[in-house]
C-alpha cells in the first residue's frame, strides 16, 4: 500500500496548489522537464549495457543520493509463491560476493550518516538510499553490488521471511489494507494476488511442494534484474561529469541478460491507443454492478466507489484523472463534499487512483457516520446523481484550465514546498524515469501539458452504476447471506447483488432543479502570480535574531540555501495560574477543533493558491503554523481578517447554538483528530507523557470529560439519550467527544440546563486561553525583518490579545524519576495480538557537549538493537531505540511491538540483555573506523544544515523556545564542529551513555507494557479504556507521592 498512500498524500496536495502560472515556468532542459527556477542540472545517458541513468547535480543538496527502479513487482510472483518479488526485495540487503557479510551494507550506510529504503509495489521494485556527499563512491560500490552477485544466502532466506511475515502481521489490522486485498480478490489475475507474502507462501508452501526458495529467487532474479530492466539515478552536489564516470564505473558492468535467461518486461502505460482496442478490465465483470459487503475490526466506517478504467485513459500529458479527483476532492461550498457533509452521513472523503500497465484503478472513498452506514443507498444515489451532472456540464474545460494551471504551479513548487531529502527525491525520479521515460522524470505523475475534454466526456461515461464496484465496511457487516471469508486476512465479507432495477435508475437519476442549484462543479481559483525574486543573501544573519517588540517575542531569520519558501510558527502560551494537569488540556484540545473547524471553509481560496495553516494545540497552548511558497499578501489576510476575527471576536461571543454549530463543523470538516492506530506509536506517546507536567493520553482526556458531564443528576440520563440516538462516547477518541458535545449544545437534540452549563465551561476556558498571551514567533525565509515584524504585530492587535510576560507563562515541566516505575497496560486495540514493551532511561537535561554526544549516539543503539532483537532474534516487526526530546530533556526509548508467542516478560529481559551487549561491544571496543564514522556524520549534519529548509527551521525552533535570553550564540554550529573534531573522544560517547543508562543506580528506568489478553476481544471497550484510565492515574499518582514533582 506503499504507493496508495504516496497518491493519497499527492492528490491532498492538489488541493494546496496555485493559479496564474503560465507554460512559461517550466521548461525542458537535456529532454527533461523541469521548473523554470530549477537550477539544479540534469542529464541522461544510456550505458552500453542498456542501463537508463539519470544524473542529477544539486549544489544545495545535503547528502548524496542513489536509487534504482527495476520493472519488475509482485504482478510477476510465480502463482504457486506469491511474495517472491518482495522476498528479493529484503535478500539483496543481506550480502553479495564482493561484501559477504548481511550486515555489510547497514553497518557501511549507518556509519557514514546513511539511510537506505526500498519498496516493491505490483509493477516495480525501487531501491533508495542517501549518504553523506564525501562517501557516494563507496556508497554506489556497495549498492551496485546488488545488481550483480548478490549471495541470496540460503542461511538468511528463513530469517528474512519472518520479516516479510511481520509486515504483512503489521497490515492485518489496518482497514484500508483490509478493503484494498479484499477487492484485490474479486479482480482478474494478477491483481487477485496476494503481492506481500508470508511463511505460509514462502516457506510451508513451497516446503510442501519440494520446492527449494533459493533456487526461485536465483530463477527470479536472473528472469527480470537484468540492466534493460533498471533505471538508475544518482544525486549529488559534484558535477554531472563526475557522476556519469562513476555510473559507467560502478553499472555498466550489469549483465545486460543474465547469459539469455533475462526477460524484458515491457509495461507501456503511455497509450494512444482507440478506445475501442485493449478494454480488458481489472475487475470480473460478474462482481461489478454490486455491492461488498465488509465487516471492519475497528470503528472506522468506510463506503468506496471502485471504478476501474482502460490504460488509454492513462496519458501523463493530459492527465484526466487528476481531473477527476479535483472535483471529487473539492470542499468548496456547493462542492459534493460540502454537500454530502451537510447530511451528517460523513466525515470526510478521498477520491485516489492507482494506474497499471492494463488499466487504472479509481476509488472514491467516504468515511460514514452512523447515519451514513444506515442511509448507504441515498449516498449512492447522490454520487451517481452527481456524476450524471458531470457529464451534462458545460463546465468542464474550465475545469481543466484550471486544473492545468493547478499542476504547473505545483511542479513548480514541488521541491521547496515539499522540502525532500535525496533519499525521496532519487526514490521518485528512479520511478517516474520507469513510468514515463526521460521526459517525465520529474513531471511524469504532476504536470498536465494539454487538455483533451473529448478524453473526459469519455472517461465519464465509463463510470456507471453497472461499471461500479460499490464497498461498505463496517463493524456489524453482512446478513442473511453467504460469508466469505478472506485467505490473508480474514475478512469477513459477502458480495451482494443490486436489483437491475435499482441500477437502472442510479444511471439515469439526476438532481432535482433545486438541488442542482446547491451542487455546483467546483472551478479552481485564480491565484496571484508567485514572487521568485529571492533576497540577498547578505542581508540575513547567520542565526535567527529577535526583532524589538512589546508585543510579542519575534524571532527572524532570511532565506534559507536559497529558497523561496517562506515558514511561520506562532505559539500563544496561556498564563501559568489555568494549568491545572488534564482539565486544561482536554478544553485547550476541544477549542483548538473548534477553531479550526471556522476558519477551515474560509480558506479554499488560500489552500489552492499554496498556502497552509494549521492551528493545533500542544499542551502549552495553542500553535499556529503558516507555510508558503514565496511571501504573499495572503498570508496577512489569512492572519488578520480570518484568523485574528475568530480568536478576537467570534470564539469569545458566541452562544451555545453557534458553538454547538461549530462542533459539528469541527466533526464534518477535513480536521484530522491526529489519534495513533498503530499500537506501538501509541505506547511511545504514552512513555514520554508520563513525564511531562502538561501533556495527556487521549484516554484521560476522554475520562475527564466524559467524568464531568456525568457530574449533575440529567447527565446521566442525556448520555443515554446520546448513546441510542446514536451519538455514542468513544472513550479513548477526542474525535467522538467533540462529537458528543456538539450533540449536547444541538438545540433540535437536547436542550437543557445541563446543555447551558457545558456551554458557559466552554466559554469560560476560551476567554482564559485566549484572553492573555505570551507570543512566541519563529519566520524563516523569503521575507525582509520588517516585514516579519509587522505580521506578527498586527496580529496581536487584531487579535485583541493582551501581551503576557514569559515568566507567568504556562510551560512543560520534566519531572525527574527517582526510582524505577513499572507499568503493564492491555493492548488497546482489541484487534493486534501483539506484545509491547518500551524502556525509557531518563538523561535529564544534557549539556551543549552531551547533546552532540547523544546525537552521534543515536544511529548506533538504533541498528544494533534492530540487527540482534529483530533482525537475529526475530522479537517482533518494529523495533527501534530512540533518543529523544521531551521539553529540555533528553531521555533513550528502546520498543518492541512482538509477536504474542513472546511474553512482554521476554521482550523486557531481552531488551536489557542487548543493552549490556551494546556497551561491551559497540561501546567499550569500539572500533576506530566507527569512531572516526560518527565524527564525520556529525561534522556533516551541522555542515549541511543550512541546506535544508525544515531541518534548519525545527533546529532552531527547539532552541528558541529553550532559550531564556534575546539571543542565539551565532558561533554555536562552528562550537560544535570545533567539539567534535577536537574533542570527542570515545570515552565521551561511553561516559554519557553510561550516565544515559544507570543514572542513579536503575532509578532513571520505567517501562511500559502493552500486553494481549486472549479473550480481549469479547471485552466491552468502554471498560477496557477505563481500566487503562486508571492504571496511567495510578501511575501519575505515584510519581507525585515518591517526589517525583521536582523540575529539571
Amino acid at each position: 500500500m506503499f504507493y496508495i498512500y504516496a497518491l493519497i498524500y499527492l492528490l491532498n496536495f492538489s488541493k494546496t496548489i496555485a493559479l496564474e502560472c503560465s507554460i512559461s515556468r517550466w521548461k525542458i532542459a537535456n529532454s527533461v522537464v523541469i521548473p523554470q527556477i530549477d537550477t539544479r542540472k540534469f542529464k541522461n545517458i544510456t550505458l552500453e549495457n542498456g542501463l537508463s541513468v539519470m544524473l542529477v547535480e544539486d549544489t544545495k543538496a545535503e547528502k548524496a543520493g542513489f536509487g534504482m527502479a527495476v520493472n519488475v513487482g509482485s504482478f510477476e510472483d510465480p502463482e504457486m509463491v506469491p511474495g517472491l518479488a518482495h522476498l528479493l526485495e529484503h535478500m539483496l540487503f543481506l550480502g553479495t560476493i564482493k561484501y559477504p557479510d548481511p550486515k555489510s551494507y547497514d553497518e557501511f550506510m549507518s556509519q557514514h550518516g546513511g539511510q537506505s529504503n526500498a519498496y516493491t509495489s505490483e509493477e516495480r521494485t525501487v531501491y533508495f538510499n542517501e549518504i553523506n556527499e564525501e562517501f557516494l563512491d563507496s556508497g554506489l560500490d556497495y549498492f551496485s553490488q546488488f545488481f550483480k552477485s548478490p549471495l541470496l544466502d540460503v542461511k538468511m532466506i528463513e530469517r528474512e521471511v519472518h520479516a516479510v511475515d511481520s509486515e504483512h502481521a503489521k497490515n492485518i489490522p489496518n482497514e484500508i489494507d483490509r478493503i484494498w486485498y479484499t477487492i484485490k480478490t474479486y479482480a482478474y489475475p494478477p491483481f487477485s494476488h496476494f503481492t506481500t507474502g508470508n511463511i505460509e507462501t514462502l516457506i510451508k508452501n513451497p516446503k510442501d511442494m519440494n520446492l527449494s526458495m533459493e533456487v526461485l529467487l536465483k530463477n527470479f532474479f536472473l528472469t527480470y534484474y537484468c540492466a534493460k530492466n533498471m533505471y538508475l539515478t544518482i544525486y549529488s552536489r559534484r558535477t554531472i561529469k563526475q557522476l556519469e564516470f562513476f555510473a559507467k564505473m560502478y553499472f555498466s558492468d550489469i549483465s545486460d541478460n543474465n547469459g539469455g535467461l533475462c526477460r524484458k518486461v515491457e509495461h507501456n502505460k503511455e497509450s494512444n491507443r482507440e478506445p475501442e482496442k485493449d478494454r480488458r478490465p481489472i475487475f470480473k465483470e460478474e462482481n461489478l454492478g454490486k455491492l461488498l459487503h465488509v465487516k471492519s475490526i475497528g470503528e472506522l466506517k468506510i463506503l468506496w466507489f471502485v471504478w476501474n478504467f482502460p490504460v488509454y485513459f492513462n496519458i501523463s500529458t493530459k492527465h484526466p484523472m487528476q481531473l477527476l479527483s479535483y472535483i471529487l476532492n473539492s470542499q468548496v461550498p456547493g462542492s459534493l463534499t460540502w454537500n454530502l457533509q451537510r447530511t451528517e452521513m460523513i466525515v470526510k472523503t478521498i477520491a485516489f487512483y492507482e494506474i497499471f500497465s492494463y488499466g487504472i484503478l479509481f476509488i472514491y472513498q467516504l468515511e460514514l457516520t452512523n447515519k451514513g452506514v444506515t442511509n448507504y443507498e441515498y449516498l449512492v444515489s447522490v454520487v451517481n446523481k452527481y456524476i450524471n451532472k458531470l457529464r451534462d456540464s458545460k463546465e468542464l474545460s474550465s475545469v481543466y484550465e484550471g486544473v492545468k494551471t493547478l499542476s504547473e504551479r505545483e511542479f513548480v513548487m514541488q521541491k521547496e514546498m515539499y522540502g525532500k531529502s535525496p533519499l525521496y527525491e532519487v526514490s521518485e525520479i528512479c520511478s517516474r524515469l520507469l513510468q514515463f521515460g526521460v521526459h517525465g522524470a520529474l513531471s511524469g505523475d504532476i504536470l498536465i501539458e494539454e487538455i483533451d475534454e473529448k478524453l473526459i466526456k469519455s472517461l465519464l461515461n465509463y463510470i456507471t452504476p453497472n461499471n461500479t464496484l460499490i464497498v461498505l465496511s463496517e463493524e456489524i457487516g453482512p446478513k442473511f447471506v453467504r460469508i466469505e471469508k478472506d485467505v490473508y486476512y480474514g475478512v469477513e465479507h459477502a458480495i451482494i447483488p443490486i436489483s437491475n432495477e435499482k441500477l437502472k435508475k442510479w444511471l439515469f437519476e439526476k438532481f432535482s432543479q433545486i438541488e442542482g442549484k446547491e451542487v455546483i462543479v467546483p472551478i479552481p481559483s485564480k491565484c496571484a502570480p508567485l514572487n521568485f525574486i529571492v533576497l540577498p543573501a547578505s542581508d540575513s544573519p547567520k542565526t535567527p535574531i529577535t526583532l524589538s517588540s512589546g508585543l510579542a517575542n519575534v524571532w527572524w531569520i532570511g532565506p534559507v540555501a536559497g529558497s523561496h519558501k517562506i515558514s511561520i510558527r506562532i505559539l500563544l502560551r496561556y498564563p501559568r495560574r489555568y494549568s491545572r494537569g488534564v482539565e486544561t488540556q482536554a478544553w485547550g484540545l476541544l477549542i483548538s477543533y473548534i477553531i479550526e473547524a471556522m476558519f477551515e471553509n474560509k480558506l479554499g481560496y488560500y489552500k489552492e493558491c499554496g498556502v497552509d495553516l494549521e492551528v493545533q494545540w500542544t499542551s502549552e497552548g495553542f500553535q499556529i503554523d503558516i507555510s508558503s511558497f514565496s511571501y504573499t499578501e495572503d498570508i496577512e489576510t489569512i492572519l488578520n481578517t480570518i484568523l485574528s476575527p475568530i480568536i478576537n471576536k467570534y470564539i469569545k461571543k458566541m452562544g451555545c447554538s453557534l458553538l454547538g454549530k461549530a462542533a459539528r463543523s469541527a466533526i464534518l470538516s477535513s480536521t484530522n483528530f491526529r489519534e495513533q492506530n498503530i499500537t506501538y506509536l501509541q505506547a511511545k506517546e504514552l512513555i514520554k507523557m508520563l513525564q511531562s507536567s502538561t501533556d495527556y493520553s487521549e484516554w484521560e482526556i476522554s475520562y475527564f470529560l466524559k467524568s464531568l458531564f456525568e457530574k449533575k443528576s440529567t447527565a446521566t440520563d442525556m448520555y443515554q439519550q446520546n448513546i441510542k440516538a446514536g451519538h455514542s462516547i468513544r472513550t479513548g477518541t477526542i474525535y467522538s467527544l467533540v462529537k458528543y458535545i456538539s450533540s449536547v449544545m444541538k438545540n433540535n437534540v437536547i436542550v437543557s440546563e445541563y446543555s447551558q452549563t457545558l456551554c458557559h465551561s466552554l466559554n469560560r476556558w476560551i476567554n482564559k486561553l485566549l484572553h492573555r498571551l505570551s507570543i512566541v514567533a519563529f519566520i524563516q525565509g523569503n521575507i525582509t525583518k520588517n516585514k516579519a515584524k509587522s505580521l506578527i504585530e498586527n496580529f496581536v492587535l487584531s487579535s485583541n490579545v493582551f501581551p503576557l510576560k514569559e515568566k507567568y507563562a504556562a510551560s512543560k515541566r520534566v519531572y525527574k524519576i527517582l526510582q524505577p516505575l513499572d507499568i503493564t497496560l492491555y493492548n488497546p486495540n482489541p484487534h493486534d495480538e501483539n506484545n509491547i514493551v518500551l524502556q525509557l532511561y531518563q538523561f535529564g537535561k544534557p549539556t551543549f557537549e552531551e547533546r552532540i554526544n547523544l546525537m552521534g549516539l543515536q544511529p548506533l543503539v538504533h541498528n544494533y538493537m534492530y540487527d540482534r532483537l529483530r533482525t537475529k532474534l526475530q522479537l517482533g516487526y518494529i523495533v527501534a531505540a530512540t533518543i529523544a526530546p521531551i521539553g529540555n530533556t533528553k531521555a533513550l526509548i528502546i520498543g518492541i511491538q512482538g509477536n504474542k508467542e513472546n511474553s512482554v516478560e521476554t521482550l523486557q529481559n531481552h531488551i536489557k540483555l542487548a543493552i549490556d551487549s551494546f556497551i561491551i561491544e559497540e561501546l567499550a571496543n569500539m572500533k576506530v573506523e566507527v569512531y572516526s564514522s560518527i565524527k564525520e556524520s556529525l561534522i556533516e549534519y551541522f555542515r549541511t544544515l543550512k541546506y535544508s529548509f525544515p531541518l534548519h527551521f525545527h533546529h532552531y525552533w527547539d532552541q528558541i523556545i529553550s532559550n531564556k535570553s534575546s539571543k542565539l550564540n551565532e558561533a554555536q554550529n562552528e562550537n560544535a564542529i570545533d567539539y567534535i573534531q577536537n574533542i570527542l573522544s570515545i570515552q565521551d560517547l561511553y561516559n554519557t551513555f553510561i550516565k544515559l543508562i544507570r543514572r542513579s543506580g536503575d532509578s532513571g528506568i520505567y517501562i511500559l507494557k502493552m500486553t494481549h489478553r486472549g479473550q480481549k476481544a469479547k471485552i466491552d471497550k468502554n471498560k477496557l479504556d477505563r481500566e487503562i484510565t486508571h492504571v496511567l492515574s495510578t501511575a501519575r499518582e505515584r510519581i507525585r507521592k515518591n517526589g517525583f514533582y521536582e523540575v529539571i
